[in-house]
């Protein structure tokens, strides 16, 4: 009967088999931008990382000031000191918050002599009283509860008073201190809780009363808390919002020099300075009082006195200067000023100068008057592959950098094979970019071929064809040669910015996709003792440590050096493929009654397929397929008639159409 089986047909189909490969995601490359000017100080060293390749155009027109001689409406200040049991008996009982406005006023005559200074000591009420001195004048006269509640009125600091004394002095006499205690104080009342609604009424009466323009009017605040409730719960949250009040400096003074600010204050204070009640409103700040009046005059005088002595500049016009380069000056908004087209940075490092110029209009006792003021800031960028953030006032704007590809027929490549014979180089630029005279060079790295190829517009891209061809190189033909086995490299340099460049590469092999199977034997004859049950049903043959990638779930195979020993090749049935590249393969085995025996799923890549022994076609491999005559659990198969379909299949790159599949079915026999 096993003669038989030995007119076995041979059955060739075609299928196609597409394994795509991934996209290469572009690099990225950054424009360096100029969030915040900083101070004005020696050149600043800024080190980027290395895809920064650009100076961004858009220089910010830092806000700035000018220092002009007198301003026509000097400023009204009124100072809030807090008098609340707390601060008096347990966190001031020495009144250093009185010696700290005694040294305030000292610094505001000494800066601004004609400002207008107002006092307001309070706990649940006014501490100073119309009826103890006739200078303090009465703030609500109309409430019955703080009718004599009274005030400093606002006064000018170098006014001549008729006792000969300023008001200076005589702002100073009124916190003057014996023993902590304030000694103007009135006698009539006192309390301990901290009304803040009530102390930022009158200072809201007094400022509204007064000729300053609202960016001229401040409030300091001296306090050891927060706004407590006398009473008047939904004043003091309405309080807390921080709308309509003028731009306020407090100074908060705990039971030690470490204490810190309550976060109540401090909210409250940043509503205050984005209330947008004036220009200077910004301005307002917070921080804790030290003993010394030299720890907290720094401090004001940032913060305080600038704004008596400056008015705001607006932006005017700008130069920028990137490796002694002057930059075109394109436009200004007030906001910041626009230079053309991103500069491009050195390969190392980058000088960069820019000088912003403003004006500033003003009035004085003489009419109005304009004032010019030029900055300038300095930088060294310095690229650096280590570093992977950017220093404090610069950000990054990022984008992908340009693709360059090779195309053939409109398809995308991954490699380049022999049916590609005209060649497509298509650029498309990163975003916002242009290509002016585009231009890209082409080289094989074997056969030593270089090209150059100019790339005109073609929409959203550009691009331009170029035969290819596997001959004798002629350098400057016009046509790119490479050697059977090459790399073809494209690479683009941007003319604008030679840090903007592309390289990629593309393998050229002249690999024929060749495929042949023919079975191998007719019946198995082996013992059951000669091939263990280890699980592995199949045998590949061809050399040592052969790896295949077994199916999903799968095992696969015993690798067997080839060749095989005379009674080995006669004892194995399967099939001998001859194949030039990777491939998929898979194998049913049947019993005569259409029963699943055993089956067989793997792919072979082509570094292992390098390891076999060639075939007689040029560019294949041998390689042998082998049951060894156990079903799937590992049991022996019995004696009797089998089938065993095999099939086999070039796995394609993701630009080929040219499929080849192979599918042998053989009646065999076992032998027991």
């Amino acid at each position: 009967m096993l003669s038989t089986l030995k007119g076995i047909a041979f059955r060739l189909t075609l299928a196609m088999v597409i394994i795509g490969s991934g996209l290469v995601q572009a690099d990225e490359i950054c424009d360096l931008v100029i969030t915040d000017c900083g101070p004005q100080t020696a050149p600043r060293t800024l080190t980027v990382p290395s895809k920064a390749i650009a100076f961004s155009p858009r220089v910010p027109a830092c806000p700035d000031s000018v220092i002009v001689p007198a301003l026509p409406v000097p400023p009204a200040i009124v100072f809030l000191i807090d008098q609340s049991l707390s601060i008096r008996d347990y966190n001031d009982p020495t009144g250093r918050r009185y010696k700290a406005a005694t040294d305030i006023l000292d610094m505001v005559a000494a800066v601004v002599p004609k400002a207008q200074v107002s006092l307001v000591v309070f706990n649940e009420s006014l501490l100073f009283d119309y009826r103890d001195d006739a200078f303090f004048k009465p703030i609500f006269p109309k409430n019955p509860d703080h009718a004599f509640d009274s005030y400093a009125p606002l006064t000018v600091l170098n006014k001549a008073f008729p006792d000969g004394r300023s008001g200076l002095d005589t702002l100073k006499g009124y916190l003057r201190t014996v023993d902590g205690k304030l000694v103007h104080q009135t006698k009539r009342r006192d309390g301990q809780l901290t009304d803040f609604v009530l102390a930022y009424q009158a200072a809201r009466a007094i400022l509204d009363a007064s000729k300053a323009p609202k960016h001229q009017q401040f409030v300091i605040l001296i306090t050891d808390g927060e706004p407590q409730d006398t009473g008047n719960k939904q004043e003091v949250a309405d309080l807390l919002k921080g709308k309509d009040i003028p731009t306020t400096f407090a100074l908060f003074i705990g039971q030690s020099d470490n204490s810190s600010v309550p976060a109540g204050l401090g909210d409250f204070i940043k509503k205050v300075a984005k209330n947008g009640y004036s220009a200077a409103n910004p301005r307002s700040t917070y921080f804790p009082l030290a003993t010394m009046p030299t720890d907290y005059a720094p401090l004001l005088k940032d913060s305080l006195l600038d704004l008596f002595t400056k008015v705001a500049a607006v932006p005017k016009s700008a130069a920028l200067s990137v490796s002694g380069k002057p930059q075109a000056f394109q436009s200004g908004n007030g906001k910041e000023f626009l230079f053309g087209n991103r500069v491009p940075l050195e390969r190392n490092n980058t000088p960069i100068s820019f000088s912003l110029n403003y004006t500033a209009e003003y009035t004085d006792s003489t009419g109005k008057k304009t004032k010019d003021t030029t900055v300038t800031r300095d930088f060294n960028v310095i690229r650096s592959a280590g570093a992977i953030s950017v220093p404090p006032g610069t950000s990054l704007s990022c984008r992908e950098q340009a693709d360059i590809a090779l195309y053939s027929q409109g398809k995308k490549l991954t490699r380049v094979r022999s049916p590609h014979k005209l060649l497509e180089v298509r650029l498309t630029p990163a975003e916002g970019d242009s290509c002016a005279k585009c231009m890209t060079a082409l080289n094989s790295l074997v056969a030593k071929d270089s090209e150059s190829l100019a790339l005109p517009a073609k929409g959203k891209y550009y691009s331009a064809e170029i035969p290819r061809e596997s001959l004798t190189v002629a350098v400057g033909d016009h046509i790119w040669q490479n050697a059977e086995i090459d790399s073809l490299v494209i690479i683009y340099v941007n003319a604008d910015n030679p840090l903007d460049s592309v390289r990629k590469s593309y393998l050229y092999e002249n690999r024929p996709s060749r495929m042949d199977m023919a079975r191998h034997g007719d019946v198995a004859k082996l013992s059951a003792n000669s091939d263990p049950p280890d699980g592995m049903q199949w045998l590949v043959v061809g050399a040592d440590n052969l790896k295949v990638t077994p199916g999903k779930g799968g095992t696969c195979c015993r690798s067997v050096p080839a060749p095989l020993s005379d009674r080995d090749s006669t004892g194995y049935i399967g099939v001998t493929l001859s194949v030039s590249r990777a491939f998929a393969f898979n194998a049913v085995v049947f019993s005569n009654l259409g029963e699943v025996v055993n089956t067989l799923n793997f792919t072979m890549s082509d570094e292992e397929l390098r390891k076999l022994a060639p075939g007689v076609e040029p560019g294949t491999r041998l390689l042998k397929v082998l049951w060894n005559n156990r079903a799937a659990n590992g049991e022996l198969a019995g004696t009797g008639a089998y089938i065993i379909k095999a099939r086999a299949v070039i796995i394609l790159d993701a630009d080929e159409s040219y499929p080849v599949n192979r599918i042998v079915t053989s009646r065999v026999g076992v032998l027991r």
